[in-house]
């Protein structure tokens, strides 16, 4: 009898030893499906690190090249295509000039899971001619997309076929342009089960060229909560776009946001903390319509630059507070260059500033300590900084030294 319960307690042993094998392998796979030290963007505390998502008007000149190779870790690119090519090509292009000035950038493919993005070699319409228009009341019923009011044209991502054609496509686009992996476009505030499928698919994709870094547009406060977020598992991170800007907005929301941003730095997530000075031009095309380069333009765009300059140490120090290494800032008032405030021209549109937004070029330095939180105010010093964030008051300092 006592051989028989040590002969059961042995294999119990056994047994357990194997299921706790069984979990270490099933989180080591799910640890190495995120990018490796040596695949992710480069991250450096000297100055403040920086990415970003630009929509590009025209081909790149060399001084937007220089600039975005040198001030970015990454970036997620959007190219309207040159006369005579398509968006791939243009891409490629792009991608080539900026890893010539910098082999370290990472460059994204923008993707967008939703909307219908013309001019792409890959981005034969899909059931286009099926969509119904949801500005007539009477045009209803189950159609593979919805022509909305602004002609803009969204998918059904229900569809199987859809979700294929989606990660097969940019896949395609990836290896054509040379890009590192996808930045996937709205599936923030219209998250739902079906992104997770479309993001492995892409990722199955994209695994066996060696460019599966994919970060996915969504996170803010009001949006699914990021532990709903089982993409989390299959991209490498995400872009925070809205902070303090459009509907969040206020002490709670904010504190919310800015947990939520620490809480995925501690767990390794790639993060683009996007912010905004206060308002947004989502249409500032003034210098990147030549028709629209007036003096009156011109002026405009010189006004609404000091003033996104002046505007940068409350977001500023948000970001300071809570980044990990992996978080990455963000400023602008639009996405369109020339003219939304990623990049900062001296000319109409021609040459970019390199003053730039000067706190974004002075040292940093690496924290000494995580924040300290108290309510709604945050402290943390830097080796060349001190900063203080007050979400009630909607204040901040950054004391450089």
């Amino acid at each position: 009898m006592t051989h028989l319960k040590l002969e059961r307690r042995t294999q119990w042993k056994l047994l357990i030893a194997v299921i706790a094998t069984a979990i270490l392998l099933s989180g080591f796979t799910l640890l190495t499906s995120k990018a490796s030290a040596s695949e992710s963007p480069a991250f450096s505390w000297d100055r403040v690190p920086s990415a970003a998502v630009i929509t590009l008007l025209r081909p790149m000149n060399d001084s937007e090249i220089q600039f975005i190779a040198k001030n970015f870790s990454w970036v997620g690119l959007k190219m309207l295509p040159s006369p005579g090519k398509k968006a791939e090509d243009s891409m490629r292009d792009a991608v080539t000039a900026l890893k010539k000035a910098n082999p370290n950038i990472k460059v994204l493919f923008y993707w967008n899971t939703l909307v219908y993005t013309p001019r792409y070699r890959t981005n034969v319409p899909f059931q286009l001619s099926q969509c119904r228009d949801e500005s007539k009341a009477a045009d209803t019923g189950a159609t593979p997309c919805v022509r909305d009011r602004r002609k803009r044209i969204h998918y059904d991502r229900s569809s199987s076929d859809f979700r294929k054609w989606w990660a097969e496509s940019a896949a395609e686009a990836v290896k054509i342009s040379g890009s590192d992996g996808v930045m996937a476009d709205a599936t923030g505030k219209r998250y739902d089960e079906n992104v997770p499928d479309m993001l492995n698919r892409l990722q199955t994709l994209l695994k066996p060229m060696g460019r599966d870094f994919i970060i996915f547009n969504g996170g803010s406060a009001g949006y699914p909560t990021l532990k709903k977020y089982s993409a989390l598992d299959t991209t490498d991170g995400f872009i925070f776009e809205r902070f303090d800007q459009f509907e969040v907005v206020g002490a709670d929301n904010l504190k919310a946001d800015m947990m939520a941003v620490d809480a995925a730095g501690k767990r390794g997530e790639t993060v683009l903390f996007k912010t905004w000075p206060g308002f947004e031009i989502l249409d500032s095309d003034y210098l990147g319509d030549k028709r629209n380069r007036s003096p009156e333009s011109l002026q405009k765009y010189r006004d609404t630059s000091d003033k996104a300059r002046n505007a940068i140490t409350f977001p500023l120090a948000c970001f300071l507070v809570v980044a990990h290494p992996g978080t990455y800032f963000g400023y602008s008032w639009s996405y369109r260059e020339p003219g939304g405030g990623t990049l900062l021209y001296k000319d109409a549109g021609k040459t970019v500033d390199s003053e730039w937004y000067p706190e974004l070029q002075r040292r940093l330095g690496a924290p000494k300590a995580d924040a300290k939180i108290d309510g709604y105010v945050f402290t943390r010093s830097f080796e060349y900084a001190d900063v203080r964030v007050d979400l009630e008051a909607h204040e901040a300092t950054i004391d450089w030294r």
